[in-house]
């Protein structure tokens, strides 16, 4: 008799949670979705689970969504910690590497926003250090010259997602398909100033009424960059 293949989506879920030794309860909790839809999913109640949901699991767990959705490669993105380490995993987040590279140039980048890798890190380094939050930071890598010497083409900047501009900051946004890394300033009147830390590029302005090509991504909270 060959086997039944409806629930094996909700069999990795089951494989997941227990890996971490989590009740539905919890994990629910740390998915900010219901128990009973976990419930639901491992037991074939639900059948199948959104990229989104997916992408949420590997965002905190470190799970290939791949594998998760489909089955295919390997269960973990990277090594887990897991619970006998001096590391607890529960004390990890993955951080979403797109493949998308914030021009601090000419803007010549087109956006691709798949997810590249995710990149392991201590949520107590987040809070402590940056005074982020655990959800809603995202990992970049930057192109071009015009933010030197601040960043340089290669750097990795993180980005904690707001829509807020604050004077003297470094921002992530996009103009049409093309995504930059430049410092914003407020304006009176609603408008803002896009400026390059390089003096070869000319601060310009952007008005109200160029708003709908215009979306901030987020703040810029770190960058680094490899020797």
């Amino acid at each position: 008799m060959s086997r039944d293949k409806t629930n094996i989506v909700g069999e990795r879920i089951t494989t997941v949670r227990t890996h971490f030794g989590l009740t539905k309860k919890r994990f629910a909790e740390k998915l900010d979705v219901s128990d009973t839809y976990i419930s639901f999913l491992e037991s074939g109640k639900r059948e199948k689970i959104s990229d989104q949901f997916a992408h949420s699991v590997a965002y905190r767990f470190g799970i290939n969504p791949v594998w998760l959705l489909r089955g295919e490669g390997k269960m973990f993105l990277r090594r887990a910690t897991g619970a006998e380490d001096s590391t607890s995993t529960t004390e990890i987040i993955h951080i979403p590497l797109y493949n998308v590279e914030a021009s601090a140039g000419a803007g010549e980048i087109p956006i691709d926003e798949s997810v590249r890798e995710y990149i392991p890190l201590k949520i107590s380094w987040l809070k402590a250090e940056l005074r982020a939050g655990i959800s809603g930071v995202i990992a970049v890598p930057v192109s071009g010259d015009s933010m030197k010497p601040t960043m340089a083409d290669g750097d990795l900047v993180l980005i904690e997602k707001t829509s807020e501009i604050r004077d003297d900051a470094i921002y992530v946004f996009r103009r049409g398909d093309h995504v930059y890394v430049k410092r914003l300033q407020a304006l009176p009147g609603g408008s803002f100033e896009v400026i390059s830390d390089n003096a070869m590029y000319k601060p310009y302005t952007v008005d109200p009424a160029q708003f709908p090509e215009y979306s901030v991504i987020g703040r810029v909270i770190w960058h680094g960059r490899n020797l």
